[in-house]
Parts: C-alpha cells; sequence; structure tokens
C-alpha cells in the first residue's frame, strides 16, 4: 500500500515536472516567434493617462512652481523605495515593488528628493486587493519619510480645494 501512495507521488510530480516544463515552452516559443516577427502580442497604447489622471497632471503643472519641483506620472514604487541588503528574498521583494506604480511623484528640482507622492483614487480602489495595494503603499512610504496625498477623483471638480491641498502638502 505504501509503494503505491509513493507511486501515486511520483506521478503527480512527474505531471507537475511536464506541465511547467511545457509552460515554459510555450513561454519560449511565443518569445521566439516574436523576435522572427511572426507574433506580436502588444499594441499601442492610445493614451499614457486616464482621462482623470492627464486632468490632474495638468492641474498639477499649472499651480505647482516647476522652477522648484518636477511631476511624474506613473513610477514604479521601486524608482522610491529599495530593499534592505539584509532582507531575505531580495528578488521577490525588489519584483513585488517593481509591480506597484504611483500615479504621480513631485519631486524637489535642486536635489530630486521626492517631496511627494499623489494617488488618484477612482472606484476601483474600493475593491479589497486594490484597498490592500494602497495599504501596503502608504505604509511602505510613510515609513521611509516619503509624504503621500490620496486625491478622489470627484476632488477634480473642486479646483480651487484640489491646489490648496496640494501647495499645504508640500509644505
Amino acid at each position: 500500500m505504501a509503494w503505491q501512495i509513493i507511486l501515486l507521488l511520483l506521478l503527480i510530480l512527474a505531471s507537475l515536472f511536464a506541465f511547467l516544463f511545457y509552460m515554459r515552452f510555450l513561454d519560449e516559443q511565443s518569445y521566439n516567434l516574436y523576435l522572427q516577427g511572426k507574433l506580436n502580442p502588444y499594441k499601442r497604447k492610445q493614451h499614457f493617462l486616464t482621462t482623470p489622471e492627464r486632468e490632474l497632471f495638468e492641474m498639477l503643472q499649472s499651480c505647482i512652481n516647476l522652477e522648484k519641483y518636477l511631476i511624474f506620472p506613473q513610477l514604479h514604487l521601486s524608482t522610491l523605495l529599495a530593499v534592505k541588503d539584509e532582507t531575505a528574498d531580495l528578488q521577490g521583494k525588489f519584483d513585488w515593488l517593481n509591480r506597484l506604480f504611483v500615479d504621480f511623484v513631485i519631486f524637489k528640482k535642486d536635489s530630486l528628493e521626492p517631496a511627494l507622492v499623489i494617488e488618484l483614487n477612482d472606484s476601483t480602489h474600493f475593491w479589497n486587493n486594490r484597498k490592500a495595494r494602497d495599504q501596503f503603499v502608504n505604509k511602505a512610504l510613510e515609513d521611509n519619510g516619503i509624504k503621500i496625498l490620496t486625491i478622489e477623483t470627484n476632488l477634480l471638480q473642486d479646483k480651487l480645494k484640489l491646489v490648496e491641498l496640494v501647495k499645504n502638502s508640500l509644505i
């Protein structure tokens, strides 16, 4: 009976390895076809920013002293944070940071130090997985002394309040 269980486990393990090998083969095959010009799974985006993000970006450019600050949209969290050398699973933690984006970062022009991160929250930020992501991003930035300002999309209608909020956050 024990040898039958061992045989079954070996069969399952062999099947798993075969499946993983096949998936890697498909990825490699797709990569090679792409390089040969026979497969192109990509398309150009029509817009870099969503309409609300573009609206906020234009507002930021008009209200912020561009002689003192630079505004960058859509940056990886790994642009702002590094993984500590003594951390276990360095690559995994870096890959995680590299998968996360923030909507806007305002940098001090003279030092290129981040002055403020701005997240524009639409209805997707009410989803549980987005809430968890937002909590992680907020904590990681705050723990490292980087200010974060969260703006709800409905606030885009009140430009004066928005400008005041951003300017006060930069102080």
